[in-house]
């Protein structure tokens, strides 16, 4: 009787000391898995308060910018103070000029104000290519001054030396000034 006790007391000491290893060889992993995790979460930590830090001094600048005067000045832009045909005449003569279209002529007449603001009609006569004048109604679009296209009025001309048929287009569009 006392072998069989010794017996199965080496068998549950050698099982206990089995169970031991496969705890050990499952934990292991497990605890290199939750150190990583806790690095990365440090890391991450410190990158939420750099970010927050950014947060921060961006929200104090934009207290400080004056809101008033941002707008101001992108309306300015879109809207000058005054006609200024000469800035008309150079804005549309390089918005030809990146569509690769020609200016032929151009024709200006006050018009009655619009909601507060002045308003000058332009006709201006190019002459192109029909995707010139796609480039330039989109840099229209994009110009810093507002510009407003109402009509468009186009006539075959001939037919260039690479094949191509040019054509003559009067833009009629405003302008707005304070």
């Amino acid at each position: 009787m006392a072998r069989r006790q010794s017996s199965s007391s080496v068998l549950s000491a050698g099982l206990l000391i089995l169970a031991l290893v496969v705890a050990m060889f499952v934990w292991q992993p497990a605890s290199q898995s939750v150190d990583q995790l806790e690095s990365n979460l440090d890391n991450k930590e410190a990158e939420l308060m750099k970010l927050e830090a950014q947060i921060a001094e961006l929200m104090s600048m934009d207290e400080r910018l004056p809101v008033a005067e941002s707008e101001r000045e992108l309306i300015l832009r879109a809207v000058p103070e005054e006609l200024a045909q000469d800035e008309l005449v150079r804005d549309l003569e390089a918005i030809a000029e990146g569509a690769q279209m020609d200016l032929g002529s151009m024709s200006f007449s006050l018009q009655p104000a619009v909601e507060g603001a002045n308003v000058v009609s332009i006709v201006a006569n190019f002459a192109g290519r029909y995707e010139d004048l796609l480039s330039l109604l989109m840099a229209l679009e994009k110009n810093e001054r507002l510009f407003y296209v109402t009509s468009i009025g186009v006539q075959l001309s001939e037919v260039s030396d690479a094949g191509d048929q040019l054509m003559n287009f009067s833009v009629t569009l405003e302008a707005f000034y304070q």
